[in-house]
Order: C-alpha cells, then structure tokens, then sequence
C-alpha cells in the first residue's frame, strides 16, 4: 500500500509541470478533527490541479496540535469533480474520494508511540473565489480508517487558496 501511494503520488506530481493556466492552486487550511469523542485543531497545506475540465487532484498535508498527550499528522491525495454553479460559474460543490496516511503519536511522561495508518477519504466541499486569484473553501472528509484495527475520523476544514 505505501508503494502505491508513493507511486501515485509521484505521477501526480510529475503531471502537473503540464496544467494548463490557471488550472492550479495552493492554499491553507483550519481543520477540526473528530474521532469518537477526541476533538483537535489542526493547520492544513494542499496543492490543487484541475487536469481535466472539472475533475481536480489536490495533495495535502495537515497537523493536527498536541491535545491530551496526542498529536496527529494527515497525508492524502483527494479527487474532486466540481459543480460549477449560477451565471457566471464561480460557485462550486464538489465530491471528494482519495487516499490518506494518518499518523498519531501519544506522548506521556517521556514515554511515546507512534502508529500509522492507511484510510481512504470520502466527502463533500463548497468554493467560492473572493478575487481574481483567491478563493475560499469548506469541506468534510469522512475516513475510514483500514489498518491497526479499522476506526474512522471525520474532518472539518475551512480554508483559503491562491490560484496560479
């Protein structure tokens, strides 16, 4: 599995030296994590390509703070299709599937873990550009998580984009 989110990864990247204008975006995020009781805050970074007309690959990386003696990591590589919406077609919804990493470390008195695991992504988002190159957005990401026993989590996250 970490072979082929590699390799994924690395034809994403590779690809994207050939977007077209404007076809490309890197943004941050606010990020609110849900797990069956543990909340945490997090800080996001993504990379968005729209390499075919309405379809978008993005990577990100998010951080999840220190809460409870646990800090947690999230790596992903998301697919979105997006709904452009309304006259001018600067609204849009979007489905999200993809592939994540999550790592989690629990740190108490000197003494630490770390696990990680593999999970996929499912879920939703809205955008709206503010100005000619920014934009903002929301989404919600389901997780279910398939290593280490199964789990899920849920994100929550808002964020802001440049588009080049």
């Amino acid at each position: 599995m970490k072979k082929f989110l590699l390799a994924a990864c690395m034809m994403l990247v590779s690809t994207m030296s050939f977007a077209q204008k404007d076809a490309m975006a890197a943004g941050i995020n606010l990020d609110f994590g849900f797990d069956h009781g543990y909340n945490n805050i997090g800080l996001g970074a993504k990379y968005q390509w729209e390499f075919v007309q309405n379809v978008r690959g993005e990577l990100e990386f998010n951080y999840f703070f220190k809460k409870d003696y646990i800090s947690q990591w999230n790596t992903a590589l998301n697919f979105h299709y997006l709904f452009r919406i309304g006259q001018a077609k600067k609204f849009a919804i979007y489905p999200i599937v993809g592939f994540s990493v999550i790592g989690q470390k629990v740190d108490v008195l000197g003494n630490s873990t770390t696990q990680t695991d593999f999970g996929m992504n499912f879920g939703a988002g809205v955008e709206y550009p503010i100005a000619d190159k920014v934009k903002i957005n929301a989404e919600y990401k389901f997780q279910p998580i398939f290593s280490s026993g199964g789990g899920s989590r849920s994100l929550l996250a808002f964020g802001v984009c440049y588009m080049f």
